[in-house]
């Protein structure tokens, strides 16, 4: 069994600080899922691969929160026309 020291699991958000995502959030998260996978499929991509694009995707949005120690944000206008 691997130990992991102390310092590198620990967290700045704790759970007090973080609030669970709404239905809101969860409604938005969903429908860009949909405008990804209509895109891709637009680009001639099978539905397989269009799936596997949108998981890279959100993977890479999960390590960036991991990484930065930072819970989801909702994107904004300006922040999704920055990426």
């Amino acid at each position: 069994m691997v130990s992991v020291p102390k310092s590198t699991c620990t967290s700045d958000a704790s759970p007090e600080k973080v609030a669970p995502p709404n239905s809101a959030v969860l409604e938005n998260v969903a429908s860009r899922n949909t405008v990804v996978l209509d895109r891709k499929r637009a680009e001639g991509k099978r539905h397989t691969q269009a799936v596997i694009a949108l998981a890279r995707r959100r993977l890479n949005v999960l390590w960036a929160m991991l990484r930065d120690n930072q819970p989801y944000r909702i994107p904004t206008s300006e922040t999704a026309s920055a990426a």
